[in-house]
């Protein structure tokens, strides 16, 4: 009977245990993961066609994660602004399409920022239609992975592409495990 209480406790500290475990690793995960603008991007996503089911909340929650860690006055050495870390030119180019008018203070505007950000993600499937190569494309230009197909320096191996910058490699490894951590929470 002894043995019994005694397995029942330990079993009973075990389960303890691996709750609070599970718990302290929930709590990381949605401070590390935020989804602060996830209504405005799921109303960017419903009023827009959506050209390749890829194109969710959880893609590019992950791409805000990897471009400005939710920071929406943030500005890179590449002068690109906001959360979704866009160019002033490529951001003027997509606002014309939507019948926009912006400034450069209007990209530290989250709802600006991200409508225009998802649109040209949008744009972007249509050019490539497949993610990665989209996410490349985010990152180093569209007319660079043009180029690197044009001259066979995109690498399809193992499920991932490679390209010739080392900085746009981590930067898909990223975003991709970004997207997996944000489908499982």
């Amino acid at each position: 009977m002894k043995k019994v209480k005694n397995g029942f406790k330990i079993l009973i500290i075990s389960l303890l245990f691996l709750f609070g475990l599970f718990t302290i690793m929930l709590l990381y995960f949605n401070i590390s993961y935020s989804k602060k603008y996830s209504n405005i991007i799921t109303e960017n996503l419903q009023s827009i066609t959506i050209n390749n089911s890829s194109l969710t909340k959880n893609f590019i929650l992950s791409i805000i994660k990897q471009e400005s860690k939710f920071n929406k006055i943030a500005r890179s050495s590449s002068d690109a602004f906001g959360l979704m870390q866009l160019t002033y030119p490529t951001a003027k180019e997509v606002a014309s399409k939507l019948n926009l008018e912006i400034t450069i203070e209007d990209l530290y505007k989250p709802e600006i920022n991200i409508k225009l950000g998802i649109n040209y993600i949008n744009y972007l499937f249509t050019i490539f239609n497949d993610k990665q190569l989209v996410l490349i494309s985010y990152n180093a230009g569209f007319n660079k992975v043009k180029s690197w197909q044009e001259n066979n320096e995109l690498i399809y191996k193992n499920g991932i592409y490679t390209t010739p910058y080392g900085e746009t490699n981590n930067y898909l490894k990223k975003v991709l495990h970004n997207e997996k951590i944000y489908n499982l929470i």
